[in-house]
């Protein structure tokens, strides 16, 4: 367990580094990955939808926003996920640097980091990101903005979208990957 706001685990590894190298070197294709894919009870999000998406205070609360929460709730608990591998090293952040992809112009992505995401509100997550996303369209985005992130939330890239493949921006460890709501019919 970490201790303190900003405690790291470091673990070294000369076998596992090597392994990691040779890896990272390797073709996208044949890299190691895994992949599992969830259906998650969406309830709260009609709920949302019933009580209202806008607080009193004007701040727009997204499905992203409730997904984004979640996934750094969960990151307390497999800390491991929070973590980022360079040179032999995996580091474990106890401050959670939450990356959230953006689509630009026609093929293009952008990842803004919201920094210290874990001590956040939903309503503060979401004023962070609409700042993050406000300075994103007007292009006035620092390097800072896009840098030091721990663990990445992925968007469906359509609303028809049911689940994708993540792609995980090294040196980061983990990332998760949302799809878009669909209704389930249930099975008589």
């Amino acid at each position: 367990m970490l201790n303190g706001p900003t405690e790291e685990i470091v673990v070294r590894s000369p076998t596992a580094g090597a392994a990691w190298a040779s890896t990272c070197r390797s073709r996208p294709s044949r890299r190691q990955h895994g992949f599992a894919a969830i259906e998650i009870d969406g309830t709260i999000f009609g709920e949302l939808e019933r009580v209202g998406r806008t607080t009193r205070d004007g701040v727009l609360i997204s499905d992203e926003m409730v997904v984004s929460l979640a996934a750094v709730r969960a990151l307390a608990e497999f800390e491991f996920l929070n973590a980022t591998y360079r040179d032999g090293e995996l580091t474990v952040h106890r401050t959670v640097n939450l990356g959230l992809t953006r689509h630009v112009e026609e093929d293009g992505m952008l990842v803004p980091v919201v920094h210290a995401a874990a001590g956040l509100t939903l309503r503060a997550l979401a004023r962070r990101v609409g700042g993050l996303d406000e300075r994103l369209q007007s292009r006035q985005l620092t390097t800072d903005d896009l840098m030091g992130g721990t663990f990445t939330l992925v968007g469906a890239p359509s609303a028809r979208t049911l689940f994708t493949e993540p792609i995980i921006i090294q040196p980061e460890v983990a990332a998760l990957s949302v799809g878009s709501g669909a209704v389930a019919c249930p099975s008589w």
